[in-house]
């Protein structure tokens, strides 16, 4: 396994671009914390928790340098869509919150990020082997089941 030096401010430069896009896309399935790093900078903190999440990902999945390109391709595409969507509905850095939308709004943006996420998914099927994709789908229901917690312990 590689090791990596991080630089505070500088980390994403020494980490592996596809591993990086791949956290980014397992954190997207909250798609409120997608905008959230989009907004503005981690503190030290979560920026260490990032770091070893990504560290635990690239032991996980094992990535070829080909499948490291792909993927990175593939997650870059997906976090524009995503990117756009949020946009169209009004949500981003300075606007509204996704709190502040109507039900209806939403429901269609919860619609239109799943169906992101599910094209991601089957092309993500493509680039990995079938244990990679196994794995893949664990890491997302654990990043999923975090998201949740840490919604529920939010209040």
């Amino acid at each position: 396994m590689k090791r990596y030096v991080y630089e505070t401010g500088s980390f994403f430069l020494s980490l592996s671009k596809a591993l990086a896009a791949l956290m980014a896309m397992v954190m997207i399935l909250g798609f409120s914390s997608f905008s959230m790093a989009d907004q503005k900078r981690l503190s030290d903190e979560q920026r260490a928790e990032f770091v070893e999440n990504l560290k635990d990902i690239q032991g996980r999945l094992n990535l070829s340098s080909d499948q490291e390109k792909k993927m990175l391709a593939l997650l870059r595409e997906s976090g524009n869509h995503r990117k756009t969507i949020l946009q169209t509905y009004g949500v981003g850095a300075g606007k509204k919150s996704i709190k502040e939308l109507s039900f209806f709004d939403k429901r269609a943006l919860g619609k239109d990020m799943k169906r992101v996420k599910e094209q991601t998914t089957e092309k993500a099927k493509n680039i990995l082997t079938v244990n990679q994709f196994k794995e893949f789908e664990k890491i997302q229901e654990e990043q999923k089941d975090r998201m949740r917690e840490k919604l529920r312990n939010r209040n």
